[in-house]
């Protein structure tokens, strides 16, 4: 049965878990780690893995492998704010981890706390893994726009994000220091970011339901015609939705704000948009920003938390195939 957004209300229902649920197959395979909900305003992504978990059968005989579905930050969703004491995408390290788990409760904040219980479910599911481990970051933006994904760029993170008919954007993890995607490649694991479209939009669950659904067949956890039909359906959803943006886009630059720059982005602009050279884009303590040059704006920030003003970058040319 395909559930739609429009099955289910586009907030979570019951208060998160650390563990959203898992099915773990008898014969070995790829593991699937999905991760939502790290960002504690970004409720899709959690209403969503639910309904694909209620949906998924591990009995299905051609399932093999493992997939585990966590909530990064439970707190901060059952507050319904980006974060409490500071965001926790952006201070994943192998010695920061190491550090936390050495600190006493007394030296840790109530992220610290969040990242070092997420950190010990990952690292659990790394070690019972039976082949490759794909990683799924399920994410939205305050602005309202198009689903897209975000990789680092190698060519194991390309293959896995051109199975899924979205925008792919590179060069934003060389932007961000300290996000869960890049922390999880340097282990190994083949990673992706799903940017769904605007906080608790209900079409931001239906594409992250759809990119779920891609994701078992394209890490190899069911073959592609186990469910042809469906896999079809979440196919041409996400290609619809990206409309006519470019398939390839790279972020160059970054607009980092601190708390007292009195930063406003000007209303209107979706998550994706191409601006012209000195385009008014937002305004702070200082007076006008403007566009440096005719490109690209990426996820300008309409919410209260953050630190990411807005990104800019080009559409890329060349043959992604």
């Amino acid at each position: 049965m395909i559930l739609r957004a429009d099955d289910f209300p586009p907030v979570m229902s019951a208060p998160p878990t650390r563990r959203l649920g898992m099915a773990r197959s008898e014969h070995p395979g790829p593991t699937l780690l999905i991760i939502a909900g790290i960002h504690g305003n970004e409720p899709a992504g959690v209403a969503a893995v639910r309904c694909f978990l209620d949906t998924f059968s591990e009995q299905e005989s051609d399932f093999i492998g493992e997939i585990v579905a966590l909530c990064g930050n439970i707190g901060a969703s059952l507050a319904g704010r980006r974060y409490l004491d500071h965001d926790l995408n952006r201070r994943w390290s192998c010695e920061r981890v190491m550090g936390l788990a050495l600190a006493g409760p007394s030296d840790r904040d109530r992220e610290d706390d969040e990242q070092l219980a997420l950190s010990r479910e990952i690292d659990d599911a790394m070690a019972r893994a039976r082949g490759p481990v794909y990683f799924l970051d399920l994410h939205t933006t305050s602005a309202a726009g198009y689903p897209f994904s975000m990789i680092a760029d190698h060519p194991e993170q390309r293959e896995f994000a051109l199975q899924f008919e979205l925008p792919i954007l590179l060069g934003l993890l060389e932007q961000v220091d300290g996000v869960l995607l890049e922390y999880l490649r340097r282990r190994g694991c083949i990673c992706l970011g799903i940017e769904a479209g605007q906080h608790e939009r209900s079409q931001s669950i239906e594409h992250h339901l759809a990119a779920l659904r891609i994701a078992v067949v394209a890490a190899g956890l069911l073959p592609a015609d186990s469910t042809p039909e469906l896999l079809k359906t979440s196919l041409e959803t996400l290609n619809r939705a990206r409309g006519e943006l470019p398939r390839l886009m790279r972020v160059e630059n970054r607009h980092g704000i601190r708390p007292d720059d009195q930063f406003r982005m000007e209303p209107g602009f979706a998550n994706i948009e191409m601006i012209e050279k000195g385009q008014l884009l937002a305004r702070d303590r200082k007076g006008e920003i403007r566009a440096r040059e005719t490109g690209i704006l990426f996820m300008p920030l309409y919410q209260g938390l953050g630190d990411d003003g807005f990104f800019t970058g080009r559409a890329l040319t060349i043959d992604i195939e």
